[in-house]
């Protein structure tokens, strides 16, 4: 359960500076709707993300989450960069992938001491 908080702290946390968000929790936040493409959402890497949605974590943040299912990560990469979704749940290579390309994204990387699966 803690390290599902952490995780969606640092979701929240990253959606909020990429919508432009104040600091301040007291202020309103710029975007209260956020597009996260996901690379098929039933599937037990974006388990996390699922729990988080489920349990309501973004809307105590103030955040409605809509989920955009793609047929794989890279899909869903070509998504943001287009600029049809916010944000992507993923593996943190695509990442390295793209820069490799000529094309930078911020990423967000959550590590821990067990096993993704």
């Amino acid at each position: 359960m803690r390290r599902m908080r952490l995780f969606t702290s640092v979701i929240v946390m990253l959606i909020m500076l990429a919508a432009g968000a104040p600091a301040s929790a007291q202020q309103a936040l710029e975007k209260n709707t956020v597009t996260l493409g996901i690379g098929g959402k039933i599937q037990l890497p974006y388990l996390a993300v699922n729990i988080a949605q489920h349990r309501g974590f973004f809307k105590e943040e103030g955040l409605t989450v809509e989920f955009n299912e793609f047929q794989g990560g890279s899909n869903s990469l070509q998504a943001l960069i287009g600029g049809s979704v916010d944000f992507v749940s993923g593996a943190y290579e695509h990442t390295l992938y793209l820069q490799a390309r000529g094309q930078t994204i911020t990423s967000v990387a959550l590590q821990n001491n067990s096993s993704a699966l």
